[in-house]
């Protein structure tokens, strides 16, 4: 009797191992794109409460607010994005480029914790939503919703 692996022994331990690495690798993009979705959502709540704490605090004797974009959050010094100091722009790159719904801004008047307006940003990829919502108290929370198949 001949010693070692026939063929057809051999294809089928290849193509056992293609479909795991196969498996494996379409469960980690799912696994990392959601990640990036908390982790966008993680770094526009940080910055928010930036900006209330900045906003409360009096800093400059003026509101304090947060822009979201795709790629990055923005905190300024202004009553809105378009009325802003750029001179104090802070700048966070977000982890990937997300679409986000709702809300885009959010504004802290002077001396105060509670929103302009209240405003709940969604970021969402197939498989996970995350929203962050200000509420009209200046509660500032974060909420995943998974999105099932």
């Amino acid at each position: 009797m001949p010693k070692g692996f026939s063929l057809v022994e051999t294809m089928i331990t290849v193509a056992l191992l293609l479909a795991l690495v196969g498996g494996g690798g379409i469960l980690s993009a799912r696994y990392l794109r959601g990640r990036y979705v908390r982790a966008s959502a993680e770094t526009l709540l940080s910055e928010l409460r930036a900006a209330q704490g900045e906003a409360r605090a009096q800093l400059g004797d003026a509101a304090h607010g947060v822009k979201a974009f795709p790629d990055r959050v923005v905190r300024f010094t202004g009553d809105s994005y378009a009325a802003r100091a750029s001179a104090s722009d802070v700048t966070t790159a977000l982890p990937a480029a997300i679409a986000i719904e709702g809300a885009d801004e959010a504004v802290f008047p002077k001396g105060g914790v509670a929103p302009a307006s209240p405003a709940t940003f969604t970021f969402s990829d197939p498989h996970l939503t995350v929203d962050v919502a200000v509420s009209a108290y200046g509660l500032i929370t974060l909420t995943p919703r998974p999105i099932s198949d």
